[in-house]
């Protein structure tokens, strides 16, 4: 490009002629260099997963990428010449979480200084919340003047969740841990205190069944036997809520139809409920059965239907039902966390005074309650969470303040197997060998089985076991404690049947048999086991299956 200037003399001739001449070449390129530059850019900026907002001095906002359209839920003709407090008046989102940007925008503006903020974008529902990470960055010129500020917001709902589920399975990790612990614990000195607890039963009833003629001194005796029975099935129950407590996982007990087990016990649990509350069931049947025995699933409901009564302070209604649920995706709660599968949920509802949110995390743990009057131990639901949780299940509740409580119950489903039961030959009095490493038990024992009818021999150890074992005359039945001073009662058992191949065997033990499984003694499907302490009559009923 050339600029031509001419300058004329007084009688009006050209005297002089300037030219001059621009290379605007050079600048066309820069300027198509910049303009394919801010394209370039813009495409960038319009392609980044972080929602970027521009606007200027005067207020509108210049500039707004797809991610940012997307989290506000605007269209591409919505946002040009609008302002953060006028796009309240298009109702794209939540109102709350635009003025929310709105007033950040206008306090970085006059504060000219950068704000980080994290704000939540509520969704169609209220559990439906995006997690953002916002800034708000003011921009100067040269001269210190404001240009425009710049608005950032990253979505960080998926990392957030990251993080729960890593302080959910850190918090599962150390309440496991701390599970063993109270376990090793429990099981450490359950097996003596159910010895000694047996021993206080089992000679509580024979003192009561030599009581003579009724007289005042003789009720008064028979009074104070009774409460010392009443003590000791108290500390049996505490001693097997500890043990149940401190269940580790993948325990696999004895199984049951769940379905069966509610149908079975809603009258007695309707009973438990009181006059005055009405329980509901609702229970669909199932063909498989979950890892737990009637005892235990059994324990589970008598303690969430009291507890719901608890709630109810007596007078309402407990909704009570049963079925199969199919999730296709993990389960995490606050307590536990479940592997998408095949459920049976039993699901135990109130509309009493509800769970403050602050004692969720704790109704749990052992001798915790939220009874102003402390009626029980506080041991209800922590039993409930060992017995669910050695089932490979979890349990999630659900409760608000004034708004009642729902208890789920989430049971893994097996398929159905029906344990055997054989019974023996042999005449009415039976030929059993005793073994017992507690001397006070083992005299118990043989002193009920004689009085039973039975001939006895007894033995404190595996070797006098054998050698009694091997001696003449044939054994109809083995009674036998699962630990013992010198191994355990399966050895035994083997040893026996290495001669007497046919030998049935009753077992007994403070220890459950799931929990015996877990430390690898597994006992025979067809052999009973008495769960100390027990009573003399319970023994004899026992051993009265093997008579012919």
């Amino acid at each position: 490009m050339s600029v031509v200037a001419k300058y004329y003399g007084q009688s009006g001739d050209v005297k002089t002629v300037h030219s001059i001449m621009f290379d605007i070449e050079t600048e066309r390129r820069l300027s198509r260099q910049a303009v394919e530059l801010s394209h370039q850019v813009g495409i960038l900026i319009e392609a980044v997963p972080m929602a970027v907002i521009l606007r200027d001095s005067a207020g509108p906002i210049q500039f707004m990428n797809g991610s940012a359209r997307q989290i506000l839920s605007l269209k591409a003709d919505e946002w040009p010449g609008q302002s953060f407090a006028s796009l309240e008046d298009l109702k794209t989102v939540a109102h709350s979480t635009l003025r929310e940007i709105a007033h950040l925008d206008q306090a970085a503006w006059q504060s000219r200084e950068r704000i980080d903020r994290q704000i939540f974008l509520h969704g169609a529902s209220p559990d439906k919340q995006q997690a953002l990470d916002c800034s708000w960055v003011p921009l100067f010129d040269d001269s210190g003047d404001r240009l425009g500020l710049v608005t950032t917001l990253r979505d960080v709902t998926e990392a957030i969740e990251e993080q729960r589920i890593r302080q959910h399975l850190q918090e599962t990790d150390q309440r496991d841990r701390r599970m063993d612990a109270l376990g090793r614990l429990a099981e450490g000195v359950s097996h003596e205190f159910e010895n000694l607890l047996t021993a206080v039963l089992g000679y509580s009833d024979i003192c009561l069944s030599r009581l003579g003629a009724v007289d005042e001194n003789t009720l008064k005796i028979k009074d104070s036997l009774e409460k010392i029975r009443t003590a000791a099935g108290k500390a049996s129950e505490l001693s097997r809520s500890l043990l149940a407590f401190s269940a580790r996982k993948h325990w696999k007990g004895d199984s049951c139809n769940p379905a069966d087990i509610l149908r079975e016990f809603a009258p007695s649990l309707t009973h438990l409920a009181g006059s005055q509350v009405s329980l509901e069931t609702n229970i669909h049947s199932t063909e498989n059965s979950v890892p737990l025995s009637r005892e235990d699933l059994a324990d589970i409901l008598v303690h969430l239907v009291s507890n719901a009564r608890e709630a109810l302070n007596g007078r309402g209604t407990i909704h009570l039902s049963g079925y199969i649920r199919l999730s296709d995706q993990p389960l995490i709660w606050r307590q536990h966390s479940l592997p998408a599968g095949k459920y049976y949920l039993i699901e135990v509802a109130d509309d009493g005074v509800g769970i403050a949110d602050a004692d969720l995390g704790h109704i749990f743990d052992p001798f915790f309650t939220t009874s102003p009057e402390v009626r029980g131990r506080g041991m209800g639901l922590a039993m409930v969470f060992g017995l669910v949780n050695k089932a490979g299940g979890g349990v999630q509740v659900k409760s608000q303040v004034g708004g009642g409580t729902c208890m789920q119950v989430f049971l893994p489903l097996t398929k159905s197997t029906v344990p055997s039961t054989e019974s023996i030959d042999g005449s009415e009095a039976l030929k059993i060998l005793i073994v017992e490493d507690q001397p006070s038990l083992l005299d118990l024992f043989t002193e009920v089985l004689q009085a039973g009818g039975h001939q006895t021999t007894s033995a404190s150890s595996i070797k006098e076991a054998i050698s009694k074992a091997n001696a003449p005359g044939n054994l109809d039945l083995l009674v036998c404690d699962i630990f013992l001073s010198d191994g355990n009662g399966m050895e035994l058992l083997e040893q026996i049947r290495a001669v007497q191949p046919n030998i049935p065997v009753v077992f007994f033990s403070g220890t459950p048999r799931s929990n015996l499984q877990a430390q690898g003694i597994c006992l025979p499907d067809d052999a009973p086991l008495l769960s100390k302490p027990f009573r003399p009559t319970q023994l004899l009923q026992t051993i009265a299956r093997f008579r012919k």
